[in-house]
């Protein structure tokens, strides 16, 4: 089985030994690799955060939950990232947690879209209202997934303030018009304002 070896090696050589063990089928590399989550170079962190994101296991991904609090931003961000492609739904709390966090906030909300879950479906909304066409999109797709699950999130939402953006109840309603649920629904009955700005189709 391939080992990582000795803690002197160079930078760059630990970050193509780390590739070699990510290439492995041996499932065995892979507490090699989380062990690496906690080495004191953040390059070599950052790279076992990517590396990990296709390697199954719950272990893999509570070792990516515990890297969302690195003391460096952009491993933080990395886990996210990494979190969401794994679309691992034990993470949904942990990446609500790390919203907090102003420099993984973007990723998190990311990360929350490829797994569509109820509880985050204010996150869905504000990421509905993204300049990010992305994540507007992801957003979009994940309230769609979640359809008459995310209702009363998005009623109770629409009594709060901020106000949702014009857009944003516009592309709401379109995903709710044909859902039996929404017939009577408050969401159904705003007139959005009338918008200037180009809405992106919306592609489920």
């Amino acid at each position: 089985m391939l080992k990582l070896s000795a803690k002197d090696l160079p930078t760059a050589e630990q970050l193509a030994l780390l590739e070699t063990l990510a290439r492995s089928k041996d499932a065995g590399v892979v507490p090699a690799m989380v062990a690496k989550l906690q080495h004191a170079d953040a390059a070599i962190r950052t790279k076992a955060v990517q590396l990990l994101a296709s390697k199954p296991g719950p272990e893999v991904s509570e070792a990516l939950v515990q890297t969302l609090a690195d003391k460096v931003p952009a491993v933080r961000k990395e886990a996210a990232i990494s979190l969401g492609k794994r679309k691992d739904k034990t993470a949904i709390s942990p990446l609500l947690q790390a919203l907090k966090d102003s420099d993984v906030r973007f990723d998190a909300i990311n990360a929350l879209a490829q797994m569509p879950d109820v509880r985050a479906a204010d996150v869905y909304l504000e990421g509905m209202g993204s300049k990010n066409n992305k994540q507007r999109d992801d957003c979009t797709k994940a309230i769609a997934t979640l359809k008459k699950e995310a209702l009363p999130a998005i009623e109770t939402r629409l009594s709060r303030k901020p106000a949702l953006s014009a857009n944003v109840v516009l592309q709401l309603q379109k995903i709710y018009k044909n859902v039996p649920e929404a017939k009577t629904s408050p969401l159904l009955s705003i007139a959005a304002k009338e918008i200037t700005s180009r809405i992106s189709p919306l592609r489920l």
